[in-house]
């Protein structure tokens, strides 16, 4: 099975991530929330050796909490990563800089209890196809 390329809004950071997908990741802290701009974050989870990247010369990582680590390009301003300095191969790269990203093999959820009160309400628009009113 071949890998899938992703890339930041601008192009700038490119890169090419190799199967399997064993994990999609949602996680709803507000660390999360705040660094995605979003209701979650949702990361496809994969180790160092499975990630080539194409290119990189905008990336710039910083440390959000004590050992947690978030990348985003300096250019457009996309999160890209985060990493854990104690888990330093594993990356959660940001599921948004995949236009096909195939189906994980699990989806897991990280911080449950921190999630918005309605945010159930919104995974279930998405499984019904209907709108939210407001």
């Amino acid at each position: 099975m071949s890998g899938i390329t992703g890339h930041c809004s601008c192009g700038s950071v490119q890169l090419n991530v190799l199967p399997p997908f064993p994990e999609l990741h949602i996680c709803h802290c507000s660390q999360c929330r705040q660094s995605n701009g979003s209701a979650f974050n949702l990361a496809l989870v994969l180790q160092s050796e499975q990630v080539d990247w194409l290119t990189r010369d905008t990336l710039i990582e910083f440390e959000s909490s004590p050992g947690k680590l978030r990348s985003f390009c300096r250019d457009c301003g996309s999160p890209v990563y985060s990493r854990r300095e104690d888990l330093p191969a594993t990356f959660r790269l940001r599921a948004g800089l995949f236009a096909n990203l195939p189906k994980p093999e699990t989806f897991t959820q990280g911080y449950r209890n921190s999630a918005w009160p309605w945010a159930d309400e919104l995974f279930a628009l998405t499984a019904s196809n209907q709108e939210l009113s407001l």
